[in-house]
């Protein structure tokens, strides 16, 4: 009787798996898994708001395909500049002060 082979699904899981063999590694791989479960939920986060953005602008404003498509690509020039630092919070929340009369607080 010799060895069974392993299913090919098991050894996937196995080849992924990283392999834990001090605390440090342990520590580590969980802080990993932390942050990866914080930004996992910070795009959710931030995509549940888009879309609310989105359904609103149409439920309640009426907007159509062609002006939820500029938004959407308005939207993702605004994340761009923000992300490269051309542009923050502050910033939105001042010119939206000085040119609505919008008071905004976060």
């Amino acid at each position: 009787m010799g060895r069974k082979p392993m299913p090919e699904a098991l050894r996937n899981i196995q080849r992924h798996t990283p392999v834990l063999r001090t605390l440090g590694d342990v520590e580590y791989f969980a802080q990993e898994m932390y942050r990866k479960g914080a930004r996992d939920a910070t795009e959710k986060a931030a995509s549940g708001r888009l879309l609310m953005a989105i359904w609103l602008l149409h439920d309640k404003f009426g907007f159509g395909n062609k002006r939820l498509s500029r938004f959407i690509d308005e939207m993702n020039v605004l994340a761009d500049e923000m992300n490269a630092k051309l542009l923050d919070e502050k910033g939105i929340i001042k010119a939206l002060k000085s040119e609505c009369d919008l008071e905004i607080t976060m």
